[in-house]
């Protein structure tokens, strides 16, 4: 988190892709509490805890649900996007990456582990080489799993 929100500016608009229990949102909002959070994952126990806790602690979030009807949700204008070991998970990471790329402000912030996984039964897409490929024309690295958006 520190070093993500060394390279930000302004109030962080933060899409969690694939947020689970949403520790980094979390930690962003604790520190900018006029941050906004988007919550984008499938609907779980999990979710649920994390709302509860976002709520506890009165983060500015919204839910953004992925499902059978909505696979690739569009994304709202963010500054902030994290996608750390979540596009291995989905069947086209393009079209995340897509909607992610197009609905970030010019110069945010991308954080994410996009390196290949072993195929089985959760990573449904473990080549993530033409993800990186998309990523290196359009971000420039930063640090450990940290781009900034350049076109």
């Amino acid at each position: 988190v520190d070093q993500i929100l060394m390279h930000a500016s302004g109030t962080p608009v933060v899409v969690d892709y694939g947020s689970g229990m949403a520790y980094f949102s979390f930690e962003i909002a604790k520190r900018i509490p006029e941050s906004k959070v988007y919550l984008v994952d499938i609907p779980s126990i999990i979710q649920e805890f994390t709302v509860f806790r976002f709520q506890k602690h009165k983060v500015n979030y919204e839910v953004l649900s992925v499902s059978s009807e909505n696979l690739y949700p569009l994304l709202p204008a963010h500054t902030i996007c994290l996608a750390n070991e979540v596009l291995e998970h989905v069947f086209n990471p393009l079209i995340v990456y897509e909607n992610i790329h197009r609905s970030m402000a010019a110069g945010g912030l991308l954080f994410g582990n996009f390196s290949d996984h072993e195929k089985g039964l959760l990573h449904v897409t473990p080549n993530l080489a033409p993800l990186r490929a998309k990523i290196q024309e359009d971000y420039e690295p930063l640090g450990v799993k940290l781009y900034r958006k350049i076109r």
